[in-house]
């Protein structure tokens, strides 16, 4: 059975800005969109500062792709890391399927801005868990986990914001274009048609109370949808 998709080709998304591909004439997934917005309040509602980041990971030849079971085991190690650490995180991620690529995960990890402000670390930690689960050394570089700190044409941009609840100068504009870069993962080409196959993964999200809500991301328009 084929899945339906609610696609948007507009500038922005509950009032956040989002990515366009007018050009490849690929919309956006409003449902992805909206688990992002979901993701980024449940952050807000624990924390005062988030850091926001992105990374993409790719399977080694020889992997079983018929399920998720490799890309779940790894997450679930690398998440519970994470949260020994201290940094309290939440992720959403998607699954895409191309010729040159194969089957990939673009990932958004949100994380307590308290605790850190640089992708580096986690990045790093990404890919020494990586290498231990299949099979590779652990300091070896072996490009399948991406910091997505380049676009497609080799050109740096930043791979990582901290958004500050309390502080009125940044918020606003490191809170779209964190959002902003986390729509990529909304883009409704390379993904799986069928429902049969899984193609979003996320922490646990849980019922938010007014008062929790009252400080997050996007209340209003949330609000409203949920009801």
């Amino acid at each position: 059975m084929k899945r339906e998709r609610e696609l948007t080709f507009e500038r922005f998304y509950l009032g956040k800005p989002i990515l366009r591909f007018t050009t490849q004439k690929v919309g956006l997934d409003e449902n992805i969109l909206f688990k992002i917005c979901q993701i980024y309040d449940q952050m807000f509602a624990r924390h005062r500062r988030v850091y926001a980041m992105r990374f993409d990971m790719r399977l080694p030849a020889g992997i079983d792709t018929s399920d998720n079971s490799a890309f779940r085991s790894f997450m679930a190690y690398f998440i519970q890391v994470e949260r020994r650490c201290g940094y309290d995180p939440m992720y959403f991620a998607v699954r895409e399927e191309s010729e040159n690529k194969g089957v990939h995960y673009h990932i958004l990890l949100l994380l307590n801005g308290d605790m850190t402000r640089k992708s580096f670390y986690h990045i790093e930690l990404a890919n020494r868990i990586f290498n231990k689960k299949f099979g590779y050394p652990l300091r070896k570089y072996t490009g399948m986990i991406n910091d997505c700190t380049k676009d497609e044409y080799g050109r740096k941009h930043p791979n990582g914001y901290l958004i500050d609840r309390d502080d009125y100068y940044t918020r606003e504009s490191n809170e779209n274009a964190s959002f902003r870069q986390a729509s990529y993962l909304a883009k409704a080409s390379q993904k799986n048609p069928e429902k049969r196959m899984r193609e979003l993964f996320s922490s646990r999200l849980k019922q938010l109370n007014d008062q929790a809500l009252g400080g997050c991301v996007n209340y209003a328009a949330i609000r409203k949808r949920m009801k």
